[in-house]
């Protein structure tokens, strides 16, 4: 059975990985590692009046993000699973 992407795990070891604070915020997608290793795609976007991360495959995000978005907090009040480094999807295969 095929793992979903936003389910592998990768160490914080892995190459290439850049820290959260560099990752571009024009609504380009790119491949996101959380706090909790989970590994999802997603780009900077304008939800209602934030903006923040928001998965670009529907249903393959961290549990913590209601309807694929990463907000500060869940709808069940616990914090979101918050992305920590990325790659550009050029340096990842994209499902």
């Amino acid at each position: 059975m095929k793992v979903p992407e936003h389910r592998r795990r990768e160490g914080a070891t892995s190459p290439g990985w850049r820290p959260i604070a560099t990752a571009p915020r024009d609504g380009t997608p790119v491949r996101l590692r959380t706090a909790d290793g989970c590994i999802v795609f997603a780009q900077w976007a304008q939800v209602e009046d934030f903006q923040t991360w928001l998965a670009v495959t529907e249903a393959a995000h961290p549990p913590s993000w209601d309807d694929g978005v990463c907000w500060d907090l869940s709808a069940d009040g616990e914090p979101s699973d918050p992305p920590t480094h990325w790659l550009p999807t050029g340096d990842a295969e994209h499902e």
